[in-house]
């Protein structure tokens, strides 16, 4: 198992299904056969587009770090914590030579993965490596790191029973915020502008969902709260247009969370933010707990985030998969790959 199918962001806008020579492994590393990997729409998109910040992903590069599999090697080391045939959770593998210049390695298969204990959660939870519960679908267990992004915002800011959130985005991050204050007791709007995603919103994850390019949002927010304004507003659009347009929204000394990413530079209006006196949270990425939290809702059900996966691609469809989210986005919500006999 020296060599490995991964897909690749060759250069801008280019994608590729590439054989490439793994790492060698050492005493505490894992060598996994994937299952499936989920694609991050918002990074990936950037990521490939060219677009995130300078020097946080270079070409040739291997996307990816929402990735479920199962371990077929281990190292001497890795033996004390891991058995053949664990699944597991990762954020991203050992990058194989040529490919450096990127935080990201998750869609290729094999993958070899480091487990050493001193080097996992250095940053803020990550990188992680977490055990998949018994009976949780790999496709499903690869969304839970979407999820787990959600929850870094909604930690920070305590959202509770009783509150009332207003979630504008509807990707997947968006998607699950909601359901997460929805099963912690909070009142939940949400907002998009893609008739689909509102529509998956109104199905699964909210108590009422606007489609902000035909409804006025700030009277519907009113409606919702009867006049008081939203004790949270989360933004996942990752729009500085939108995010001016959040403060009103909220009631005074409200709570937002910027959860987007958000391409340099952005404008605020911060005029806007003093009238309301606002809280303001910037969670960015997610970690290993929050991971484990989400596999746990997702394997008991109070998270359901297998409905929402539209589209499933073999690795050798990566150029189909990809034209889909630069071309198509408004069709797309989860994208997974299947690696199961790649």
């Amino acid at each position: 198992m020296n060599t490995a199918k991964a897909i690749v962001f060759s250069a801008i806008d280019q994608v590729e299904l590439r054989q490439v020579r793994l790492p060698e492994a050492g005493a505490w590393d894992v060598t996994v056969e994937l299952e499936a990997s989920a694609i991050s729409l918002g990074t990936e998109r950037w990521a490939l587009l060219g677009q995130r910040p300078p020097g946080d992903v270079t070409f040739p590069c291997i996307p990816g770090y929402l990735s479920i599999g199962r371990i077929v090697a281990v190292g001497t080391s890795a033996a004390k914590r891991y058995q053949l045939g664990a699944r597991i959770n990762f954020l991203a593998a050992r990058i194989p030579e040529g490919y450096g210049g990127n935080w990201m390695c998750g869609h290729l298969s094999p993958a070899v993965v480091n487990v050493d204990p001193d080097k996992l959660g250095t940053f803020a939870g990550m990188p992680y490596v977490e055990t998949v519960p018994e009976g949780l679908a790999g496709e499903a267990a690869a969304l839970a790191g979407l999820a787990a992004v959600a929850c870094r915002g909604i930690d920070m800011a305590q959202i509770r029973a009783g509150q009332t959130v207003v979630v504008v985005g509807q990707g997947m991050i968006g998607h699950a915020a909601a359901q997460i204050c929805r099963s912690q007791g909070a009142k939940v709007l949400t907002a998009d502008t893609m008739p689909p995603r509102v529509e998956w919103s109104r199905r699964f994850g909210a108590d009422v969902a606007v489609n902000s390019k035909d409804q006025d949002l700030a009277q519907a927010v009113m409606d919702f709260t009867r006049g008081q304004g939203a004790d949270v507003v989360i933004d996942t659009a990752g729009n500085a247009a939108v995010i001016n347009q959040e403060p009103p929204l909220l009631k005074q000394f409200g709570q937002l969370v910027l959860q987007g990413w958000y391409p340099p530079p952005s404008a605020l209006d911060l005029h806007q933010l003093q009238l309301k006196f606002v809280r303001a949270y910037f969670p960015c990425g997610h970690s290993g707990e929050a991971v484990r939290r989400c596999m746990q809702w997702l394997r008991s059900g109070e998270l359901a985030l297998a409905p929402l996966i539209t589209h499933r691609f073999r690795p050798e469809q990566a150029v189909e998969a990809y034209r889909l989210i630069l071309d198509r986005p408004s069709e797309a919500m989860a994208v997974v790959f299947d690696w199961r006999k790649a």
